[in-house]
């Protein structure tokens, strides 16, 4: 009996050596160094096993994964023609159920006009004669509004033409307002120089001191001179306007006096 599991045991320890061999012949472990890889299995805490991991190239992956996306691709595409026809038969089944709607509601549109009670109204609305007044109303409104335009645009010139004699008017009275304004600020001279020379008479009655009557005399100085250049300036406008006013009238009137004048000025003889 001991000789037999003796037997047993070394045969089975032949076999299993045998099993060794053949499996490093097919599976012999190699230390192989690569430049870039990445390792897809799970990794463990401790010891990964790699009995059962396989070592391929990278150009297998990228063809697989090629061959992966054209199928991918040509799925989205059949899956875009499905979504399109389904669209089609979904917009199909809403025109059909929009005519179907339509359809109804035009036959109960066609019930109520065949229960639908004529009138005189609309007997009346339904001849010749309606359309006739409509067509007399519409000529009458458009008249009316032609000639409420008319009316408008006379109006409109008529306001126009108060605006613009509106405006000359504020022009000339804005003009005499600076007139005034100005023969305010000569009267105002005036007074000052008026009050001065009566400064200077009372000044010379006695009753001033010296400082204040030098004041008095140079303010009244100062204002003869004032008067003296309004005079002056006066006599110019005076003569300006004069010339002016003579140049207007033989505008309107014209004479020969000036040529007269001229003429008679000199000797015939010496002519």
């Amino acid at each position: 009996m001991n000789l037999n599991h003796n037997i047993n045991a070394l045969m089975q320890q032949k076999f299993e050596t045998a099993q060794k061999i053949a499996d490093r012949e097919v599976n012999s472990e190699a230390l192989v160094l690569l430049k870039q890889g990445q390792i897809e299995v799970e990794q463990q805490a401790v010891v990964t096993d790699y009995t059962n991991a396989l070592l391929l190239p990278t150009s297998v992956v990228g063809e697989l994964n090629n061959e992966l996306i054209r199928y991918g691709n040509e799925k989205v595409k059949i899956l875009e023609k499905t979504l399109e026809f389904r669209k089609y038969i979904n917009l199909s089944e809403w025109e059909v159920k929009y005519l179907s709607a339509k359809l109804s509601d035009l036959e109960e549109h066609y019930k109520d006009f065949q229960f639908t009670r004529v009138t005189r109204n609309m007997k009346d609305l339904l001849t010749s004669e309606v359309k006739d007044k409509a067509k007399e109303t519409i000529e009458k409104g458009e008249a009316q509004l032609n000639m409420m335009t008319h009316v408008h645009e006379g109006k409109k010139e008529h306001m126009q033409k108060t605006n613009a004699k509106i405006k000359s008017k504020i022009k000339s009275i804005e003009k005499e307002n600076e007139t005034l304004a100005q023969k305010l600020k000569d009267l105002q001279k005036a007074v000052e120089a008026r009050e001065a020379i009566y400064l200077s008479r009372a000044s010379g009655a006695g009753g001033i001191d010296p400082a204040a009557q030098a004041s008095v005399k140079m303010k009244r100085v100062v204002n003869r001179k004032r008067l003296i250049d309004i005079a002056r300036a006066q006599a110019e406008e005076i003569d300006f306007l004069k010339m002016e006013l003579d140049r207007l009238r033989q505008r309107n009137f014209p004479s020969f006096s000036h040529a007269a004048k001229a003429r008679m000025s000199h000797n015939p003889d010496e002519i």
